[in-house]
């Protein structure tokens, strides 16, 4: 996910929605960091905490939602020992 593209297309919605120019110094501002840590975060430099990314959905009038879904691997054949590559356990 390009977190950058996200605040500046959400920072672009807000300026239309307002009427007004919503710029990166005003949101740091609001969110307490300075202008350069905005334009770092949308120029994917920095990656935002999530108490960052909380401030900035806040002051984009947004609610941040955070979601972990399972995925499905599948490995890499030539790294699963095969049956045969088995070891025994160790007999006491």
């Amino acid at each position: 996910m390009d977190i950058g593209i996200i605040i500046r297309m959400a920072r672009r919605k807000k300026s239309a929605a307002t009427g007004v120019n919503f710029t990166q110094d005003m949101l740091a501002k609001i969110c307490g960091v300075t202008t350069t840590h905005i334009s770092n975060i949308e120029n994917n430099k920095h990656s935002p905490t999530v108490a960052t990314l909380e401030k900035i959905a806040y002051a984009m009038s947004m609610e941040l939602q955070i979601t972990f879904k399972p995925i499905t691997i599948c490995p890499d054949p030539s790294l699963t020992a095969s049956s045969s590559d088995a070891k025994e356990p160790p007999k006491q």
